[in-house]
């Protein structure tokens, strides 16, 4: 009985994350009390470890590694740009989250286990603070002919 609706961009502009007032106009949402729950589907492409191919063909180049998590150096301007927005989104989502784990509203954020995600420093951050659990699963065990094993970090009502 309660509504669910979609934030994303693919739906218009004015669900851009990546802009100050969307952000703002989410955050208003979550402290005014009008969410009951919130589901963070941070997107993984610039964050994957599936590019790993050559500039020169095949896959697409890394954008990331583990050594340089914020971004490889001399990318090109698209790459850069694609860093930049996984970069944002991902310091909103953790930051909601943490604003979630504050109000002790409801709140999970889902990525695939292998995504460079997980080694962020917000994300780093998140997995130590209390109140915050973690586990994955593998969607073969839903009935899906692959495994996508994929994390979820969620608020521990039990510690609270």
């Amino acid at each position: 009985g309660v509504p669910i609706f979609e934030l994303d961009i693919r739906h218009g502009a004015q669900f851009d994350l990546t802009k100050r007032h969307v952000k703002r106009t989410v955050r208003g949402w979550v402290r005014g009390g009008l969410i009951a729950a919130v589901w963070l589907g941070t997107p993984c492409s610039s964050w994957s470890r599936a590019r790993r191919g050559p500039p020169s063909g095949g896959p697409p180049p890394p954008l990331r590694s583990a050594s340089y998590i914020s971004g490889l150096p001399n990318l090109s301007a698209a790459d850069q740009e694609k860093v930049k927005i996984g970069n944002l989104l991902t310091k909103f989502s953790s930051s909601l989250f943490s604003l979630c784990v504050s109000l002790d509203l409801p709140v999970a954020l889902e990525n695939p286990h292998s995504s460079f995600i997980w080694l962020s420093p917000d994300l780093q951050a998140l997995s130590r603070r209390r109140g915050v659990s973690h586990d994955y699963s593998d969607f073969c065990m839903d009935g899906t002919p692959w495994r996508k094993r994929t994390i979820f970090f969620f608020m521990d009502w039990i510690s609270l």
